[in-house]
């Protein structure tokens, strides 16, 4: 009899351990991340670009957006942002030090890569830019309103923004 329990015992706990590594692995496998358009390249100063900031849901029906992107602001000045018919439902906007807020939702949810927001720079002095995705970002499922964004997934992007070069116009002497 003894024999007997044991095996169930075996029998239960492997699958314990089973279900639980499923639901390990289908929540990373189902993870949605955010990205850049654009996640690289050479810039002037003075001259404004933008990139769209993309939301892949991997499948899955995500009701709301969180994206927090920090930027140098020696390098880069945020000259605008604007949004899609995606998550309609806006919870907030800020940019302040560096950090620019994007929040927000959807009644009905959204699905694939969702252009989340286009956000509109100026380069400002030579160097490197980086604009990376920061915590606090967060993308909730439909489902069951549980954060599926991997942030270590989610990517951002580097400029290079160069000096702009100053145009010179030689003007002809006049001789009498």
């Amino acid at each position: 009899m003894k024999f007997g329990k044991l095996k169930i015992l075996n029998l239960l706990s492997a699958l314990f351990t089973f279900v639980v590594m499923l639901s390990v692995v289908s929540n990373t496998a189902f993870a949605s991340t955010l990205y850049l358009s654009q996640n690289s390249g050479l810039l002037t100063s003075g001259n404004t670009f933008s990139v769209d900031v993309v939301l892949d849901t991997n499948s899955e029906s995500i009701n709301g957006i969180s994206a927090y992107l920090s930027y140098p602001t020696d390098k880069l000045e945020v000259t605008g942002i604007s949004y899609g018919t995606a998550f309609p439902v806006e919870a907030a906007e800020i940019d302040t030090n560096g950090i620019i807020e994007i929040s927000r939702g959807s009644y009905t949810g959204e699905v694939g890569n969702v252009s989340v927001a286009t956000i509109s720079f100026i380069a400002k002095e030579q160097g490197q830019a980086a604009i990376s995705f920061v915590n606090g970002s967060a993308a909730p499922r439909t489902s069951d309103s549980s954060d599926s964004l991997d942030l270590s997934q989610s990517t951002g992007g580097v400029f290079t923004i160069e000096q702009s070069q100053a145009s010179t116009t030689q003007i002809p002497a006049c001789f009498p």
